[in-house]
């Protein structure tokens, strides 16, 4: 099935108040586009035609006129059922949303230039935070990023004080604080023990690590300097 469908109407008919026309499927040969202007009276008397309606399971009928070229739209649906049978129709649907010429769209996609998140993040609460865990995870973990990025978004003192508040002394021989136990010093601050602990442990052998990585002001920090779409509850990536 073509991925582009077009009413080709007779314009000398439709100002004589005759709506006479066909649904034409793209490409279309010029052997065949004789054959269809034949049959909705296209002749010496009646030489042209426009487009009245477009049909296409992608969103780019609204970037469509009513005098496009022929070869102009067989080169689209050409291009859109190549996409079709690569499975790429969201991402194409994304790129147009945001202003892009149809054949630019379709050449980002075909280039790889666009990125769709995986489901598991899409379903996330909200976008900001889908970036960032999808990002962190692009890395290998919160382990993976680099020692100024973690020191940003890493909420050391939240860590420091919920275990500063949970430790208790098993025996008589263990140390009395937290303080004592992670880093020697009684007097250790909130964000000294929660350094210690991911600096012992890593992040990922901490309780619920979750709670002390900021993924949303970090998906928001990166949305900013790059171009994301939020499209159909999908999210993509251009990369420019």
């Amino acid at each position: 099935m073509s991925a582009l469908k077009g009413f080709i109407t007779n314009l000398g008919l439709y100002n004589e108040g005759d709506l006479v026309g066909e649904w034409i499927e793209f490409p279309i040969s010029d052997e065949e586009l004789e054959a269809v202007k034949k049959r909705i009276g296209i002749d010496e008397n009646h030489e042209e035609w426009f487009f009245t309606d477009y049909e296409s399971d992608f969103d780019v009928t609204d970037s469509l006129g009513e005098y496009e070229s022929i070869d102009h739209l067989n080169e689209i649906a050409e291009a859109l059922n190549s996409i079709e049978e690569d499975g790429m129709k969201e991402a194409v649907d994304a790129v147009i949303s945001e202003g892009y010429d149809v054949l630019d769209a379709i050449e980002k996609v075909s280039n790889g230039d666009v990125i769709m998140f995986d489901d598991i993040y899409n379903d996330m609460s909200n976008e900001e935070e889908s970036i960032g865990y999808y990002f962190v995870d692009a890395v290998g973990g919160v382990e993976e990023l680099d020692k100024k990025t973690r020191e940003m978004y890493i909420d050391y003192a939240a860590l420091g004080r919920d275990v500063r508040l949970e430790y208790y002394q098993a025996d008589e021989e263990d140390p009395e604080t937290a303080g004592e136990y992670w880093c020697g010093d009684e007097n250790a601050s909130d964000e000294e023990i929660g350094e210690t602990i991911v600096d012992e442990l890593g992040f990922d052998g901490i309780s619920n690590p979750e709670y002390y990585f900021d993924y949303e002001g970090y998906g928001r920090d990166i949305e900013m300097s790059g171009h994301f779409v939020f499209h159909n509850g999908k999210i993509f990536e251009i990369i420019e």
